[in-house]
C-alpha cells in the first residue's frame, strides 16, 4: 500500500469536504424562483433533498420538533400550532416532535407524510400519520393536519 504524505491527505479531505460543502449548498440554496409552497416550506424548518434535471426542488423533508407545518386542535373545533412543549387535551404534558416528507410538483405539493409524535414522560409515545390536506385524531381527541 502506497504511504501518503500528509500534506496529500489534508488535500484530499478538503477537497472532499468542498465538494460536499458545495452539494449541501446547491441543494439547500434557493433559486430566487421558488414557488409560494416551497417559500412557506421552508420558512416552517423544511430543506430541499431532491431537485430535478431542471433545478426545481421536487422533494422536501422536515426532521425535529414540531413547528407551524401542523395544526392541531379538538375535533370539529379551530384548530391552532401547537408547540414543541404542549398540553394535551387530557391535560397531560407532551413533547411533540415532527417528521415530514413532501413530493413536489411544478411548485406543488402533491403527496407526502406526515408524522406526528408525542412523549409523555414515563409512557409510551403515541403518534399519528396523515397525508398532505387530511388529518387524524390522537386518543385524546386531538385532531391534527398540515398547513
Amino acid at each position: 500500500m502506497p504511504k501518503l504524505s500528509l500534506p496529500t491527505i489534508a488535500l484530499a479531505l478538503t477537497g472532499a469536504l468542498l465538494l460536499t460543502g458545495c452539494t449541501e449548498t446547491m441543494m439547500a440554496g434557493g433559486t430566487g424562483s421558488d414557488s409560494g409552497a416551497v417559500a412557506s416550506l421552508r420558512s416552517k424548518g423544511f430543506k430541499p433533498t431532491a431537485r430535478d434535471s431542471g433545478g426545481q426542488i421536487i422533494a422536501m423533508t422536515y426532521s425535529g420538533p414540531v413547528t407551524s407545518a401542523v395544526v392541531c386542535g379538538a375535533k370539529g373545533k379551530p384548530k391552532g400550532p401547537i408547540t414543541p412543549q404542549m398540553t394535551d387535551l387530557d391535560g397531560t404534558a407532551k413533547r411533540a416532535t415532527l417528521d415530514a416528507y413532501v413530493i413536489l410538483n411544478d411548485g406543488r405539493v402533491v403527496s407526502g407524510i406526515y408524522a406526528l409524535v408525542l412523549r409523555a414522560k414515563g409512557k409510551m409515545p403515541e403518534g399519528i400519520d396523515f397525508a398532505p390536506g387530511e388529518s387524524k385524531a390522537f386518543a385524546s381527541g386531538l385532531t391534527c393536519t398540515n398547513t
